[in-house]
């Protein structure tokens, strides 16, 4: 799960602590990162974020789901089970 939010963004401190949670969680069986699009613009360009926190999900390299905006912490976890 890659997370694209952005420092000055105040969802975004409330999305770092729900993936804080879920990454103890699914500790040791699912990968959780962190991408500041200030800090990435190339790559936050090139897959066109246009809306903040974006969640991208991959299997195997393959995105096989996204996110926009805020989204509570059951549905990712929904998304999570899902895909393990």
């Amino acid at each position: 799960m890659v997370v694209f939010t952005a420092d000055w963004l105040g969802e975004g401190t409330i999305m770092d602590a729900i993936v804080d949670q879920l990454s103890e969680d699914y500790k040791d069986r699912f990968g959780f990162f962190r991408i500041d699009v200030e800090q990435s613009k190339g790559i936050s360009h090139q897959l066109g974020i246009r809306r903040l926190p974006t969640i991208f999900f991959f299997r195997q390299g393959e995105m096989v789901g996204q996110f926009m905006g805020m989204k509570a912490k059951y549905l990712l976890k929904e998304k999570i089970d899902s895909l393990l």
